[in-house]
């Protein structure tokens, strides 16, 4: 089967950008995010430079935009692992808000780093305590739930990075990569 790459005029080829999250949203749109690559090279100690949903910019106030997930209105939901953030995008992508903002955040240390919808809620990955949190995507600005896990209040790894969603399973089974440990499987009784 052939191959084709995708190029987004102006951004495409700058060696200051990355393309991270790729996501098809529920109205079959393709959204992607081309972050300032400052802010993975040098451990969160730079955090300046554009970032991009497609076309939006953050205007440099927090940096690292690794994933993205939509509601079932198409909103998008921009994941910032500099500094624990969450950006809304709006259906018509008109409008980036931030809809949450971690209070004193520390550019430095990298936190979330994997996003899924499991309907009403957002679950995001955190590396910074190896936990998972649970947003209600309906609320006007997220905040964050700590999800409890039956094996205790332990990490569930020390570098997490992805979340990944397989429909095949319902909702009930969670994918989260970790950088040294691979791919963690966890499951939940109820899939919420």
């Amino acid at each position: 089967m052939p191959s084709a790459t995708l190029t987004v005029p102006g951004l495409s080829g700058n060696p200051l950008l990355h393309s991270n999250g790729v996501q098809v949203d529920p109205r079959d749109r393709l959204f992607i995010v081309i972050d300032a690559g400052s802010s993975f090279e040098t451990g969160g100690q730079n955090i300046s430079g554009d970032n991009f949903l497609v076309k939006y910019v953050t205007y440099g106030v927090y940096s690292g935009y690794p994933d993205v997930e939509h509601d079932e209105l198409g909103n998008a939901f921009v994941l910032g692992t500099c500094s624990n953030s969450i950006i809304r995008v709006n259906a018509d992508g008109k409008q980036a808000t931030p809809w949450y903002l971690a209070t004193l955040p520390d550019h430095t240390v990298h936190g979330y780093s994997g996003i899924v919808n499991i309907g009403k809620n957002l679950i995001v990955s955190d590396n910074m305590d190896g936990q998972l949190y649970k947003f209600n995507i309906r609320a006007q600005k997220g905040t964050p739930v700590r999800i409890p896990l039956s094996s205790g209040n332990g990490p569930i790894g020390i570098n997490l990075d992805g979340a990944y969603l397989p429909h095949r399973y319902s909702d009930r089974a969670l994918l989260i990569s970790d950088n040294v440990n691979g791919t963690y499987v966890l499951r939940s009784s109820d899939g919420k």
